[in-house]
């Protein structure tokens, strides 16, 4: 009898110790992939925007004369004796799987890629689940890439954490196009977190987001509609900004200085099935 009870506390104790190991190896990976998104938090000194520090400018309005677009279906150009344009993309997971050999043949330039997001209700950090795959085809066809992050950051440190999100899972490749900062409504209508951010609270997110990411030696790009810069910007503190500017309608209603335009959401691309965002870029001669 008493044997029995010494194997039967033996099988507890192995089972125990089974457990302990589980336990430690889940909370090991989960702790590892939180690290990997949220590792920023330790952040070391970083250009925290005041805008009660800076002067407010007046902004150069653009010099694109409109009637010089030409538009071929999905596509659009533009040139004059001052421009010439740049036939571009952006993409997301939402694509899926891209056959980046026929988008490189179709004409498409630049791409700009999604790297990853900010959740738009616990505010946690996500990758984008195509990111490498579409990177790595774009650069493999030709195409010269940028990087996009959504964003939901309602402090300066959070927006400081996503650039360095982005700057970590960007290294290593040949990104020539900017780092885009892009705070939008959520796609399913309801309410973000950061939709309670007045206009100077979300320039300074912006703009500390931006400065993180030239610091590390990229360009660094703005995104929003044409018709909400002003509503959610205080503009005269973005007069050196790049801008990214969406309005689908036959001619961006933005007056001021931009570079790209994104013009419409149901582009047919070869080599993606679906829709996907349409831009050009306006090239100085």
């Amino acid at each position: 009898m008493a044997r029995k009870k010494r194997e039967k506390n033996g099988n507890t104790d192995g089972f125990r110790q089974l457990l302990k190991c589980m336990v430690a190896v889940f909370f090991l990976y989960y702790g590892m992939r939180l690290w990997s998104c949220e590792r920023s938090n330790d952040l070391s000194p970083y250009p925290d925007v005041n805008l009660d520090e800076m002067e407010e400018l007046d902004l150069a309005r653009h010099a694109y004369d409109w009637d010089r677009l030409q538009w071929n279906d999905s596509f659009v150009s533009y040139e004059d004796e001052r421009y010439t344009s740049l036939q571009g993309i952006d993409v997301s997971q939402h694509q899926k799987e891209i056959d980046w050999q026929k988008v490189a043949q179709s004409g498409i330039k630049f791409a700009f890629i999604r790297v990853g997001y900010r959740g738009t209700s616990l505010g946690n950090v996500y990758p984008d689940k195509y990111f490498e795959a579409n990177i790595k085809g774009a650069l493999e066809n030709g195409i010269e890439v940028g990087i996009y992050f959504f964003s939901q950051a309602i402090t300066t440190q959070e927006a400081a954490q996503e650039a360095q999100y982005v700057i970590d899972h960007i290294q290593g490749y040949d990104v020539t196009y900017p780092v885009v900062f892009d705070m939008e409504d959520p796609e399913d209508g309801s309410l973000g977190r950061a939709e309670s951010l007045d206009r100077q609270a979300q320039t300074e997110i912006a703009l500390t987001f931006l400065a993180c990411i030239e610091e590390a030696g990229y360009q660094g790009m703005l995104y929003d509609s044409s018709m909400l810069f002003s509503q959610d910007y205080m503009l005269g503190y973005l007069e050196t900004t790049r801008l990214w500017v969406a309005d689908y309608a036959s001619y961006p209603k933005y007056p001021y200085v931009f570079e790209i335009w994104q013009y419409s959401s149901k582009g047919q691309v070869d080599g993606i099935e679906g829709n996907c965002d349409m831009d050009i870029r306006f090239v100085p001669r």
